[in-house]
């Protein structure tokens, strides 16, 4: 009986594991979206990146 059980709680703990590693894999982004996003953060624009600088000096006065 108390093989039974063990193997019963493992197989459940492993397929909650594997529940999870899938439901994980499903929600990341692909590749081709995290380079987009990684496009559109405010460090990307040279510009924008030399505002914050400024901003970030004038806080830290």
């Amino acid at each position: 009986m108390s093989g039974l059980r063990t193997v019963l709680i493992s197989t459940g703990f492993v397929g909650v594991v594997g529940i999870g590693y899938g439901m994980w894999s499903v929600i990341t982004p692909g590749e081709e979206r995290k380079r987009e996003m990684l496009k559109n953060l405010p460090e990307a624009n040279p510009l924008r990146m030399e505002e914050t600088r400024k901003r970030n000096a004038l806080m830290m006065q």
